[in-house]
This record gives structure tokens, sequence and C-alpha cells, in this order.
């Protein structure tokens, strides 16, 4: 009666429907119709309280059977207005989510536009077009200082068709504007539409005010050369959805930087039109190669800055002896087509190895001359290089933030443990109380009503377990995994003792992980190896570990190798997701989580993980992750499980 905003007086005697949503009393009167008949109902409406909120009720309608014959129905009504609630605002986080991937991935083919040998004149459209686009708005502007003052400013302007009419508007430009103020200080500049237009820098749009469109927000960021001086503005407003965000001003200052790149080389190649090819190139790598002898000839300063070799030692060697292992092929097959005077592309990326081991990525931009010569220029991409990977690895991470969303959602669970708790308790009062007057029937069904609702909630606490992974943690730190091992046989000696199983290790390094989390993989890799054992034979886990190189970077294979039951290969990647089982529940204990919190675990590690299975042999499980985890890298992860928990596997 409280949710309903009424007293019973107030409902007896009246027709049941008075109170659901006009719209739904139809369907709501077929179901009670249908209950009168003896079909028990369960469904959904939209009530409406004697103030007139509207409430979401989940309802059971249940005949009342007398002799036979239909007596009455019961009716039970639950208000669900909050878990409405909650779906709705986890459609909403999916919703921006999905936006925001969006919004990276045109990030991501505007840097690879960008990144093409564009002329400047034509370069300013292709930015504004690519702003408009990538930020969603209506209006982009780009202007860049020719270092003859602003009057002289060069200007590019996107419109969408919203503004049409207005794409020859030419209005000369006095730097005293708003957007000046983003080119003194240094530094973006966001504002919503109110703030705009009561900031007293703001210019309006004079005698075309009355017909110009409002404006949904206004967002500006600087531009700067490589030399940290001021090369302009880019400027965006009128946003197509709502008002620009915190993120869209990170996203137009990541532009800004590709920008500032893409017209610092546009003005370099536009220079070399027109001058000696060579004369401005000191700036750059300048290099005179001969392909027939595979040397250098010729190299200049910044080459030797930057691999920190002398230009005799570049000239001295072989050019491929400096070229990374892992790109030396591919130089070579290039050098050999420059030899023949085939026909290559100009641009090459290859890597270099330094003098102090470093590694540093090169991008050549190659001419043949008549005497079978090659005159090259290179620059130093090993940052944007970086940049571009770190762009790939937030795309990446949010995708994965996107599926961790969508599994969320089985966090709903959550809801369900106090209808559980009260259900084992009723349950076990009954057991208590009146065991003795039930049937043998009886008993047996309110024991496997207890069974079920412990197996229930252990799913649920599976559950929980598997989403914090990435919603609690500890920091990255070194780990000696000799120590986790330790310690983890240590929790296992009873099952070690009771099967008459070993653990071989050989010795394991320290790399940069979570201690907690990577002391929860070997747990559960070593309690899978003990539990799916042969019958035949004691079970022997062999844990080892060897170096390797992921990308640029250290690494380590771990190996958890076992002679148990094994498994068909087909399974391999089965056996890692939420809930999956090869076994019956009556074969082997467990839910099927504890494979699937591995794989997060080592996920959240930059890892991957794979299995090998042999049935009737053993299975194999592969893990591989790197030495030192990336410096700023903050996701966190939580405590999963107490050491000492029985993990499982299926």
């Amino acid at each position: 009666m409280e949710q309903a905003e009424t007293t019973p007086e107030g409902v007896l005697g009246r027709l049941f429907d008075e109170l659901v949503a006009p719209e739904q009393r139809d369907v709501v009167r077929a179901h009670f119709e249908a209950a009168t008949r003896g079909l028990a109902r369960n469904y959904e409406l939209t009530a409406v309280t004697a103030r007139g909120r509207r409430i979401d009720l989940r309802v059971t309608n249940l005949p009342i059977v007398v002799d036979g014959r239909v007596t009455g129905v019961f009716g039970i009504a639950q208000d669900i207005s909050l878990l409405r609630k909650h779906q709705r605002d986890l459609a909403e986080a999916l919703d921006a989510a999905e936006a925001n991937s969006a919004q990276l991935k045109r990030l991501s083919q505007a840097a690879i536009t960008l990144n093409r040998d564009l002329a400047e004149h034509g370069l300013y459209q292709q930015l504004v077009d690519q702003l408009r686009e990538t930020l969603g708005a209506h209006q982009a502007v780009v202007s860049v200082d020719t270092g003859e003052g602003t009057a002289q400013m060069i200007n590019a302007i996107s419109l969408s068709e919203k503004y049409a009419r207005w794409r020859g508007y030419d209005a000369p430009i006095d730097g005293s504007g708003i957007y000046m103020m983003v080119a003194e200080q240094g530094r973006p500049m966001r504002l919503t539409q109110a703030e705009l237009e009561v900031h007293p820098r703001w210019r309006g749009f004079g005698k075309h005010a009355a017909e110009h469109p409002p404006m949904r927000g206004w967002l500006a960021v600087p531009l700067f050369d490589s030399a940290g001086g001021r090369l302009g503005i880019l400027q965006l407003s009128d946003k197509q959805a709502g008002e620009f965000s915190e993120n869209d001003e990170q996203v137009a200052v990541q532009f800004a930087q590709m920008a500032s790149i893409a017209i610092e080389r546009a003005r370099l190649i536009e220079k070399l039109r027109v001058r000696d090819r060579f004369f401005d190139m000191s700036l750059e790598v300048f290099v005179i190669f001969d392909p027939a002898q595979r040397r250098w000839l010729q190299v200049n300063p910044v080459f030797s800055q930057i691999t920190g070799y002398s230009a005799e030692e570049l000239c001295s060697h072989e050019f491929d002896h400096f070229v990374h292992p892992d790109d030396r092929d591919r130089a070579l097959e290039r050098a050999g087509e420059l030899e023949r005077r085939a026909e290559v592309p100009r641009a090459f990326q290859v890597r270099y190895v330094c003098r102090d081991g470093s590694i540093r990525w090169l991008e050549w931009v190659s001419v043949p001359a008549p005497d079978g010569l090659v005159y090259a220029v290179g620059r130093d991409i090993t940052e944007r290089q970086q940049a571009e990977q770190a762009l790939r690895q937030t795309l990446s991470d949010l995708n994965n933030r996107n599926r961790e969303l969508q599994d969320f959602a089985f966090i709903a669970s959550h809801d369900l443990q106090e209808p559980l708790r009260k259900i084992r308790a009723f349950s076990d009062r009954l057991q208590l109380r009146h065991a003795a007057e039930l049937a043998p029937e009886a008993r047996d069904y309110l024991d496997r009503t207890g069974q079920a609702a412990a197996r229930m909630q252990t799913l649920i606490d599976d559950l929980l377990a598997y989403s914090r992974v990435a919603a609690r943690g500890k920091p990255f730190a070194p780990v000696a995994l000799d120590g986790v091992l330790a310690a983890v046989l240590e929790d296992l000696e009873a099952r070690l003792e009771s099967s008459a199983g070993r653990v071989e290790a050989d010795p394991l390094p320290t790399p940069e992980a979570d201690p907690t989390q990577l002391r929860q993989v070997f747990q559960n890799l070593l309690a899978n190896a003990l539990k799916f054992r042969s019958p035949d034979r004691p079970p022997v886990v062999h844990v080892s570990a060897e170096p390797l190189r992921i990308g640029d970077a250290p690494g380590w294979r771990l190996t958890f190798a076992d002679n148990g039951i094994g498994f068909e290969d087909k399974y391999a990647d089965r056996i890692f997701g939420p809930f999956q089982r090869l076994h019956g529940r009556q074969d082997y204990e467990g839910t099927g989580i504890g494979l699937a919190i591995v794989r997060r675990i080592v996920e959240r590690h930059r890892g991957t993980i794979r299995a090998q299975g042999r049935p009737g042999e053993g299975a194999t499980f592969i893990l591989e992750m790197p030495e030192r985890q990336p410096e700023g890298v903050a996701l966190q992860a939580g405590v999963l499980t107490e050491p000492g928990t029985p993990p499982d596997r299926d």
C-alpha cells in the first residue's frame, strides 16, 4: 500500500486493474483471466499510484484451487523500478563506451590520413574535415601562423550541412577574439554555449547574429611546432550532440599534436620542391647510399647523434650491420631492388640498434639518382611509433573494457543473494523444526532445495570474484615467482599428500606483476592439475620458464605441464570461458570459473595464456607476459579469493 501511495480501504472493492497504466490494462486483464482458468502467470507491468507516480512491478498470479475449482487468484507484486533504473544506467554506460571507441577509431584513421605526403595548401582542409568528423561538430577552423602577424593567418573551414549557407563567409581576423586567448596562454579552452555568450572576448557574429544558429559550445586547442613555438589554433564549435566534454578536449589535444607534425612535414616537403632537395636536410637524417656496395657513402651528424656511432663507423660497415635483426631481410631486399633499379616505394620504415642497445625507428624517403646512388632523408619516428602503439593499446583496452561492461551485466546476480539467503534460511528452518513431520519424498525435495541453493551461492560468489579482477588490486612490483610457487605448494600440501603427487620446478624469474594475482594464477593452475589427475598414476606437474621477446621488450614464457587426464585440443579455447565445463558436476567439483579468472589476470598483465591437451596423457598451460610492465599503466585488479581457496577448471 505504501508503494501504491494508498490504503487498504482505498483499493478494497475496486477493480484490480485501476492502478495499472491505461495502455497496459488489456494485457493485465488477459493475464488475470488466464489465472482464473487455473493458469499461473508471471509478467511485468507499470502501475500508476494515487499521486500519479509510475512504478515498475513484476507480478505473479497464482490460481487458488479448491476441490478442482478455481475459487480465487493470489497475487504477488515486486517493485523492480530500481532494477530497471540500473539497467538503463548500464545501457547508457555501454553507449558512452561505444561512442568513445568510435571516436578513437576515427582519430586513428585521421592519423593515417594526415601521415600522407600532402601539400601544405591541401593539408589544412584535410585537417579541419578530419577534426570535425572525429569530434562530431558542425564547425571546425584551423588558423596557422605564417610568421607575418595574425592578419596574415592561413584559414581553412569545414562546415556541416547545417551551415551550408555560410561556406562563403569570409571575415578578416583582427587578433582580438576569444580564440587569441588560446594562442596567448598556450593551453586548450572549452566553453559551453552559455559561458561563451557571456565571455568578454566573445565577438559574436556582428550584423549576422540574428541569422546565425545558436552554437552548442566551443573548443579550441593550440598548435605548436617541434621547437615549442606557436604554430596556430584549431577551433571547434556547435557540437552535434550535447556540449564538448573533457574527453573531447583530450582527443582534440592529441589531434593537434598530429596536425602540428603534419603541418611541419608538409612545409618541409614544400621547401624541397622549390629549393635544392638536399639543402635543408641537415635538420633531418641525410645519407648517400650505394646499393651495390650496401654501404653509406656519406651520413650527416644527425644520423650519428641518433645511433651513437660516428660517421666513420657508419660508413665502414655494410648498412645491415646496424639494422634490427627482425628488419634485416626486408632492408636487404629493398637494397637489392635499388641495385637492380627496380621501382620501390619512396617511403620506408626500419629499426636500428644504437650503440647503447636502444632501438630507434627511422622513416626514410629516398630518391635514386641516374648514377645508381640513392639520396635519402630520414626522420626519427620512434616517439610516433610509440604513440601509435599506445593508441592501438588504448583501442585494445577500450575493447576489453567494453567486454567487461557486458560481463558486468552478470553482476545483476548480486540482487539474487538476498532472496537466495532467505531460501536457504527457510529451508534450514524447515529441516530443523519440521523435518520429522514431513513425508520422505518431501524431505528429499527439501534436501534438494538446500543443495541447489548452495550451488547457486557458489556460482554467485565465483561470478563476483571474476568481475573483481579489474576492479581492485595492487600496483605492479617485482615478484619472485620461486617464492610464489613455494607459498602455493604450502597451501596445497594436503592435496599433494593425499594424491601422492609432486610438483617439479625449474628456476623461475622475477617479473613485474601483482603478487596476489600471480599467486592466484599459480594456485588455480596447480590445483587444476591435481584435481584432473589420472586415476592410474600419481599426478606430476612440471613448472618451467624461458625468456622471450614480446615486440621489442623482454618477457617470459611460463609453462605448467601435467600428466593428468588431459582434454581434446578443440576445447582449448572453451575452457577459458566463464562457467564452461568439460565434465559433469558429479565427476569433478567446481563451477568452471577458475581458468576464466586466470585469463583475466594474465590479460591485465599484458600477457596471453593458451592451453594444449592430450587426452589420457595430460595438459600444458603456456603463459607469456612482459618482464616489465609499461610505465603509466594504471589498470586495477582485486584480490579474487583468499590464498588457499580451492580453484577449479573445466
